[in-house]
């Protein structure tokens, strides 16, 4: 799950993460499932009766969760998870992937509960839950029938990411977001939570929400640490160091010198760094939660969901894979270029720091495909043959048939959500400057 190493603690355990500038939010595909953590204090409120709109079919449900949802209708409300009690804990741990900080005791909790306590223990961290309604039920279990829709303000932001329409398509499962920022709404904040919400599709899997989960609590730890550099920070050291790179290569092609060109290749350096670094923070969050769960489940320690869930883990760990090593190249290709400026000069040493940079890059390939390989080998494990035979099907995508079109459209539009300071936007921006002049 992580290493127990001791982290700066972040300043505050209240809400929760991913801020929303007009339509940038958290998507995840019907097939990539998807959670949330952190918060603050007290335990799951089960004062709130829960009462059906209409009967229910529960035919379609997971039997793990049907006596909880029976119990629902029977008594009107859940039960409280006995890890309420984490809720009111904080130990921040490094995960194993990326080395990310997370707050233990609240991934902890929802392990190997039931989809019902899963939830009630994410309403307890101050998160607003909501289910997102479908058209239609049939053949699908209604897990989240006791939350209530969003206000029609809300529906509008998931039904903007699953382009204009409700989840019959079955392109969108989760949806996570700090609802902040827009007119009327209060600011959004680099340091601290502001309004997190989460909506989840009503037949969506539990997968789903411990996934989501999983985002809040990651950004949670990186807002909360004053060891990890905010947004703003980042933006303006790309900003100023893409201009060193121009202003040193400019007065390197107009008087080659060793030292310019060494300033060229050490700002270089600091933009392959920072590529990793925004993209950890970013795009391979995806591979790290998707991964951290597999490996749980794997293990028998994330219980009460899908197997197939995994393998659509695995799906979007490539997925995420994809979006970071495609800023490697251009980088690449930079490297090339000011080491055939330095073997033309006889600079062997700046030639030399080349050949270490482009090591660099491939360690970063080798240590994504690792974390996939290792992933693909614990599925293969436990679902043997049916693995290798029927990859990245979930119940709910057997029920409505799997389209890669919609699925990687929905991938897409959860990464972009992640993206609320648009700094993988200035990355691409960055890369792509830096290209035209060093060629």
């Amino acid at each position: 799950m992580g290493s127990a190493t001791s982290i700066a603690t972040p300043a505050s355990r209240g809400l929760g993460q991913f801020r929303i500038f007009g339509t940038a939010l958290i998507v995840t595909s019907q097939f990539l499932l998807a959670a949330c953590s952190g918060g603050s204090g007290g335990g799951p409120s089960t004062e709130e009766r829960i009462v059906p709109e209409t009967p229910l079919n529960f035919e379609s449900c997971d039997p793990k969760n049907v006596a909880e949802l029976e119990k629902i209708i029977k008594d009107g409300r859940g039960d409280v998870s006995e890890k309420a009690g984490n809720a009111s804990k904080t130990e921040w741990v490094n995960s194993a992937f990326f080395e990310k900080p997370y707050d233990r005791y609240d991934l902890e909790a929802v392990l190997d509960t039931a989809t019902i306590s899963t939830a009630l223990y994410v309403k307890s961290l101050g998160v607003s839950l909501y289910k997102a309604p479908r058209e239609s039920l049939k053949g699908l279990c209604p897990m989240y029938f006791y939350l209530k829709a969003p206000p029609k303000s809300i529906q509008k932001i998931w039904d903007g990411a699953a382009d204009g329409g409700r989840t019959g398509s079955g392109t969108l499962a989760g949806l996570f977001f700090e609802y902040c920022g827009d007119e009327g709404l209060p600011s959004c904040s680099e340091r601290e939570m502001v309004s997190p919400t989460i909506l989840v599709d009503e037949a969506a899997d539990r997968w789903t929400l411990v996934h989501e989960m999983m985002h809040y609590n990651f950004n949670q730890g990186r807002k909360g640490s004053l060891e990890i550099p905010a947004e703003s920070y980042l933006k303006r050291g790309l900003k100023k160091t893409e201009e060193a790179i121009q202003a040193s290569y400019s007065a390197y092609k107009n008087m080659p010198n060793r030292t310019d060109l060494s300033d060229a290749l050490s700002g270089v350096k600091t933009v392959i760094e920072l590529t990793k670094m925004i993209h950890v923070r970013h795009t391979l969050e995806e591979l790290t939660i998707e991964g951290m769960l597999i490996d749980l489940w794997s293990k028998g320690d994330l219980r009460n969901v899908s197997g197939a869930s995994a393998e659509s883990g695995l799906w979007y760990m490539k997925f995420s894979r994809d979006g970071f090593f495609q800023d490697l190249p251009p980088l690449e290709q930079m490297i090339a270029n000011l080491k055939k400026e330095a073997d033309a000069n006889f600079w062997p040493e700046i030639a030399g720091d080349c050949d270490q940079l482009q090591a660099l890059i491939q360690s970063y390939r080798t240590e994504s495909e690792e974390k996939i390989k290792t992933a693909r080998a614990q599925i293969t494990s436990i679902r043997g043959k049916f693995f290798e035979e029927s990859p990245r099907l979930t119940p709910q995508s057997l029920a409505i048939g799997f389209n890669v079109v919609t699925h990687e459209k929905a991938a897409r539009a959860h990464m972009a959500g992640h993206d609320e300071a648009e700094l993988a936007k200035d990355l691409q921006e960055t890369i792509t400057e830096l290209a035209k002049t060093i060629h």
